[in-house]
């Protein structure tokens, strides 16, 4: 082929047009979602019984040869954590569509894949491999982040679990970072992706009445029943009867029953938008619930947030524990005397320890006031 006829197939092979894209727009960069990095960690954690007996007990194994030898070969999964941690998006593919039927199966792994890299950076903070440790926890951050920013309220507590086990880490070893790792961890922990309010999983909870609402306009009317059986299963069989006969047995009437239902969600909505305090939000939830409850369907489907406020609460209040934490080690425990927690807005509590300080905030978790213990 001549010289030019040649060069004319390059530039024609590498044109916009020739790979499929249109001149002057912008592609999509499609591989830029955390969820894919976090799919390839999965598909390479360990799955041998000895290996995760290890891994459920991260924060009390004795860090021995087995350890070792099982963090040598776990590099691959916590290098694609790494990877998905540092993107900004996170699209878990999710069928919205099928209402409770929606299955969640990356919750299971996610929780594998914190342990791993809690335990890892054990290990390294404990060999002075400080700033590896830090990213490895922030890590967990930005991953847990990104399991609750889909707004499901399974999701989001899930997302507080994850993060509570990085905090503690975090915490029991501020005092010994070097400055690299400090400068690493206020960094990270500035650019970690923003967490969605939790009165954002109302419209979803909300959202599972109108997907129950459009099943029952589709059973037969003397299987009416079988609708509700993906939200609360066969066994509450008896109760969804006799809240079905309570509506006046018939479709009409149950799905009124239904969308009287609909203003809770709406009012706890109002509720967690007005930023209540601790108790205030437990006794109008508690309320709110209480002038539902001679609604048919009341008891059987409306959810109770008093835990899940407690464990957001929690969450958010360590977070900010942690910043003051590491204010405290910098510059001294005067410098959080105005530091109050996110949910009561009360001052946080300084208080030495044997091998450190403790935080103590007046939201109460586990039916105590949450402390954060910060160490060497």
């Amino acid at each position: 082929m001549p010289k030019a006829g040649y060069c004319l197939l390059v530039l024609i092979a590498c044109s916009p047009l020739a790979r499929g894209q249109v001149v002057g727009t912008t592609q999509p960069d499609l591989g830029a979602n955390a969820a894919l990095w976090y799919w390839q960690a999965f598909d390479f954690l360990p799955k041998d019984d000895s290996s995760l007996k290890i891994l459920q007990n991260w924060d009390t194994v004795p860090l021995d040869s087995k350890v070792d030898d099982l963090l040598v070969s776990t590099h691959t999964p916590l290098n694609y954590l790494h990877g998905g941690a540092q993107i900004a998006d996170c699209d878990w593919g999710l069928d919205f569509s099928q209402g409770p039927n929606l299955l969640l199966p990356y919750l299971n792994h996610t929780r594998l894949l914190t342990q791993l890299a809690c335990l890892s950076a054990r290990m390294e903070l404990q060999e002075g491999d400080f700033t590896t440790g830090v990213d490895h926890l922030c890590d967990v951050l930005a991953m847990a982040r990104h399991v609750g920013g889909n707004r499901i309220l399974i999701c989001h507590v899930v997302q507080c679990s994850l993060e509570r086990d990085a905090i503690n880490l975090l915490a029991s070893h501020l005092k010994g970072l070097d400055k690299p790792a400090m400068d690493e961890l206020t960094s990270r922990l500035a650019s970690l992706p923003a967490v969605p309010p939790l009165a954002d999983s109302m419209k979803l909870e909300r959202g599972e009445s109108d997907w129950l609402i459009a099943r029952i306009q589709s059973v037969p009317d003397d299987k009416l029943s079988d609708a509700f059986q993906p939200l609360v299963g066969i066994k509450m069989a008896p109760e969804v009867n006799q809240a079905i006969s309570d509506a006046g047995g018939t479709r009409a009437g149950v799905v009124a029953a239904l969308q009287n239902l609909q203003p809770y969600y709406d009012q706890l909505d109002e509720l967690l938008r007005q930023n209540p305090s601790q108790s205030d939000f437990h006794t109008k939830s508690d309320d709110l619930r209480h002038s539902f409850a001679d609604k048919p369907f009341a008891r059987i489907l409306l959810v109770n947030l008093g835990g899940a406020f407690d464990t957001d609460a929690a969450e958010q209040t360590q977070m900010v524990m942690l910043k003051a934490a590491i204010t405290v080690v910098q510059n001294g425990p005067d410098k959080i005397k105005d530091v109050t927690d996110p949910i009561n807005h009360d001052p946080l509590t300084y208080a030495e320890s044997a091998d450190g300080f403790d935080l103590t905030s007046t939201v109460i978790w586990a039916s105590h006031p949450l402390v954060l213990k910060v160490g060497n």
